[in-house]
């Protein structure tokens, strides 16, 4: 990147972050004495220093149970009876009201807005900042899709640690043949993601494949994963300009009383290295 090129946006699935410094922190050697919080610090102090980014922005899920998917069709992600970890849900919940706390002094932006997910937000913050360089940081396979439709946006998979690049076929068509497994969508039997990658390359292919098979289903999941199909998005659109217009501010006081008050160990011995750049990166910003 030159030093001419616009700095890019960064857009950070919470949730998403959240897993990977738990399982990290949980798992891995060197971790296990810092709060998980922590862990998600050194996360974003990494991307911090390999994209240099004019700004930060957090986007949080509403609580499963009440996300307007569930409206559509009520066992959208019901794992109920189903195998799933949940061994970390306490995890989740302490490490989030940390996270909350904290980020509001640190300069960063967080988003949460009743009944929507992380992606229904990051999906109109990208439509909502174009033209500017964005660059989305989740292992989620779903923001493809973006990435698919706007030319401006880039998604980096801390779990590779690399770009995905743009597929040569809309995604969000695809999942919607092959359905998701791990949202519990039921997809058409017999159609994985390489058969769903063909049909959506194929409007001919595509059409009459849902004359034999039938388009109720895919209409259903379409509405279900695909993010330009949310009814609420041009409401989340105007939230999104709202949050972006509120005034952010770094305050070290406040974040080590916070830290205290959620009992955030590390995050005085580590202050410095990983919560110093998003005071640097804020006083930048208002230059």
């Amino acid at each position: 990147m030159s030093n001419d090129a616009p700095k890019p946006i960064l857009l950070v699935d919470g949730r998403n972050l959240m897993y990977r410094a738990i399982f990290a922190n949980k798992n891995g050697k060197g971790y296990s004495k810092a709060h998980h919080f922590v862990v998600m610090l050194r996360f974003m102090w990494g991307w911090l220093d390999k994209f240099q980014p004019c700004a930060v922005n957090v986007f949080w899920d509403a609580p499963r149970k009440s996300v307007w998917r569930r409206k559509v069709f009520p066992g959208y992600k019901n794992r109920d009876g189903k195998k799933y970890r949940d061994d970390i849900k306490d995890d989740l919940i302490i490490t989030q009201a940390a996270a909350r706390a904290i980020f509001a002094h640190m300069g960063v932006r967080q988003y949460k807005k009743k009944g929507m997910e992380a992606d229904d937000l990051i999906y109109s913050a990208c439509r909502v900042l174009s033209p500017s360089p964005i660059i989305i940081c989740s292992s989620d396979k779903d923001y493809e899709q973006i990435v698919f439709r706007m030319t401006n946006v880039r998604h980096y998979d801390p779990m590779k640690e690399k770009f995905t690049g743009a597929p040569d076929y809309d995604p969000a068509l695809a999942k919607a043949l092959a359905g998701d497994t791990s949202d519990t969508i039921d997809g058409y039997e017999g159609i994985g993601p390489v058969k769903s990658g063909k049909l959506a390359r194929s409007v001919t292919d595509l059409e009459e494949f849902l004359e034999a098979r039938g388009k109720e289903p895919y209409i259903r999941n379409r509405l279900l994963v695909d993010m330009a199909l949310c009814p609420y998005l041009l409401k989340n659109d105007l939230y999104v300009r709202k949050v972006l217009a509120s005034h952010t501010s770094f305050d070290k006081k406040v974040i080590m009383a916070e830290g205290k008050k959620h009992r955030v160990g590390g995050l005085a011995s580590e202050f410095s290295r990983i919560v110093g750049p998003f005071k640097l990166l804020l006083e930048n910003d208002q230059k």
